[in-house]
């Protein structure tokens, strides 16, 4: 009876996430699967037809597509190694006791929080011809630079300004992680030590 009612409360409590997983965020990668595998337009009003795996075969054979990954690749190859770097160092610096620092983890954790609208408003004015960034070049006596229009510097921008929003989440998981480390595994490796 304990057990069963324990079981209830606990399907209660993740019912309402596991539904917004399944119509927002599962129920359209199905269905976009799932068009994926029709000739559907937006511009028809009609449904698709299926045809099977003809959209992926023209996908192949074009040229930007390759492009598109190698971008993609290269985007992901900058940002995911150096949130996780940043992030660690921040969490191994929070799991340290120190004045002030719910203060320090609440200010890391703050870009999360942000909607992504809004950091990319953000990051905008950053990166304008009169941004933050080409004020401090212009300190430096060097030139400004078209961040978001340059073939060259676009990719890092976007990248950056996704490492700064990432860093606040990965850094919380990583800090979770390292404080369920057992206190009697860092005495043991400082009296060896490590």
């Amino acid at each position: 009876g304990a057990r069963r009612r324990t079981t209830l409360f606990g399907i209660l409590f993740v019912l309402p996430a596991a539904l917004y997983v399944g119509i927002f965020q599962l129920g359209p990668v199905l269905y976009g699967l799932w068009l994926s595998f029709t000739d559907y337009s937006p511009l028809r009003r009609s449904g698709g037809d299926f045809i099977g795996l003809e959209n992926y075969r023209s996908l192949v054979g074009d040229p930007e597509f390759g492009q598109a990954m190698l971008v993609t690749g290269r985007y992901v190859a900058q940002v995911l190694p150096v949130t996780v770097i940043i992030a660690l160092g921040l969490a191994l610096l929070c799991n340290r006791a120190f004045r002030g620092v719910g203060i320090f983890r609440t200010a890391m954790y703050m870009p999360h929080i942000i909607s992504l609208t809004a950091v990319s408003m953000i990051w905008l004015w950053i990166y304008s011809d009169t941004g933050l960034v080409n004020q401090v070049l212009d300190v430096l006596g060097l030139p400004a630079q078209k961040w978001l229009v340059s073939e060259d510097s676009a990719l890092n921008a976007v990248s950056a300004m996704r490492v700064w929003k990432a860093l606040g989440s990965n850094m919380v998981l990583l800090l979770a992680g390292l404080q369920t480390i057992p206190r009697e595994l860092y005495e043991a490796a400082a009296v060896d030590g490590a």
